[in-house]
This record gives structure tokens, C-alpha cells and sequence, in this order.
């Protein structure tokens, strides 16, 4: 790992430490992302490292391509991109395949916005004042984005079901405007019950049923700078 990290996170992904909470940490200015296997006693085995984009800054990790273990998704500041990195069971992944994003994208929330039952991508772009949705395919890749406008300087990105209607909403922390960006999710309901974990990892907001409760209790933003709720969804 080098300095000016990006951000880390906390989760099983290896079935060989199973019960132990592995790191996975998103090294800026090495253009890689660093996984430590955890052991039982707190303790992190040596750094393995894998190439991502230009600058990783956010990783958010999830089941990309349906073989029930973890996948990566790795949001890159200066590449505009997103890298997917599929999992192989161990703790171990495949090389990173390329998604383009807007521009620089500063985080990336995992779930299903469209209900099949696949998880797809939410990007907050931060100069091009915008959030890209890239929807999944099942085997780890994903259609092209499509993006929404949001407020100035989007620096992070939640999912969760803001209006009780068993969709996942999006809420965007815009630093500049000192806004939050609500954007309700049009899809038509499943006609047909889906048995998958509707949304999986997050960003820097905190929300209330995220992984498909019926009412979310409340969102929290963890910037300071966000203080108003501006709200609506934008064209594309």
C-alpha cells in the first residue's frame, strides 16, 4: 500500500478465513487496490495487491456475477471509470475490466435498480456534476451508463427505499451546492418474488433499510458540508 489511500473496506471474502473480516483498501496513487486476508485475532495477513484505474479512490464490494462470492467494484478518480474485479472465492481476483463512468467518479453504491435480480452500479461523478447507472448483466459486466444530473460536486452516493414503495432510491451528497440529490426509482415493481440481496456495499451516507426493508427510518450524510435536500430526478 502507498499514501494518499482512497477508502477501505470490511468484509468476508475469502472462504478459506471464514468467521474473519478481510480488508480491502483503495491505494490512489499506486493505480491498485491492496486485500489483507484477516486472521482470527485481529490481525491482517501481508498486502496482496491488484492494478485498477487511474487514481482508485472507493471500493465497494458484492456479488457481480451471480457465483455467490465476493466481487469488486472500484470507482477511478482520474481514469473515469469503474473496475470490476470478480472474485474467485479465496480471497484472490481475476484482473480488473474497465466501465467508463462520468467524470471522476468518487464513489459507487451496489444494488438492484431495476429488479431482476442482478446488481447494478451507481456512480457519483464528481466534475461532471452527474451520476451514472450501469446497469449489470449477471456474468460481471454491464450495459453503458446512463446519467442523471444531479448538484454540484457529487462526492458520494446511498441506496435505500426512500418512499416506502419496495424500490431502492438514490440520495447524492453534492459538496459544492451543499445539497442532497433524492432520486425515486420509477421501475415497476417485480411481478414475480426475487430472492437476492437487494443492495450491497455503500458510501459515505448511512440509510435506513437499505437492503429492502419496507421503511427506512431516516438517512444521515457523514459530510459536513451538506446541510439542504434538493430534490427530484433529473434528465438523462
Amino acid at each position: 500500500m502507498r499514501s494518499s489511500n482512497g477508502t477501505v473496506a470490511a468484509r468476508d471474502i475469502s472462504s478459506v478465513s471464514s468467521w474473519c473480516l478481510d480488508l480491502t483498501v483503495a491505494n490512489q496513487d499506486s493505480d491498485n487496490i491492496s486485500i489483507l486476508l484477516g486472521n482470527v485475532d485481529g490481525t491482517f495477513q501481508t498486502a496482496v495487491d491488484y492494478a485498477a484505474g487511474d487514481g482508485p479512490y472507493y471500493v465497494a464490494i458484492g456479488d457481480l456475477d451471480g457465483d455467490s462470492t465476493p466481487d469488486l467494484a472500484v470507482a477511478n478518480r482520474w481514469s473515469d471509470n469503474i473496475s470490476i474485479l470478480l472474485g474467485n472465492g479465496d480471497g484472490t481476483f481475476q484482473a480488473a475490466v474497465d466501465f467508463g463512468a462520468g467524470s471522476r467518479p468518487e464513489s459507487v453504491a451496489l444494488g438492484d435498480l431495476n429488479n431482476d435480480g442482478i446488481l447494478d452500479l451507481a456512480v457519483a461523478n464528481n466534475t461532471s456534476d452527474n451520476i451514472s447507472i450501469l446497469l449489470g448483466n449477471a456474468d460481471g459486466t454491464f450495459q453503458a451508463r446512463i446519467n442523471y444530473a444531479a448538484g454540484s460536486g457529487p462526492i458520494s452516493i446511498a441506496l435505500g427505499d426512500l418512499d416506502s414503495d419496495g424500490e431502492l432510491d438514490l440520495a447524492v451528497a453534492n459538496r459544492y451546492s451543499d445539497t442532497v440529490s433524492i432520486f425515486i426509482n420509477t421501475t415497476p415493481p417485480p411481478t414475480t418474488p426475487i430472492d437476492s440481496d437487494r443492495s450491497s456495499g455503500g458510501s459515505c451516507f448511512v440509510t435506513a433499510g437499505a437492503h429492502g426493508n419496507a421503511m427506512p427510518e431516516w438517512f444521515a450524510v457523514l459530510q459536513q458540508f451538506c446541510r439542504t435536500v434538493w430534490g427530484g430526478l433529473s434528465g438523462r
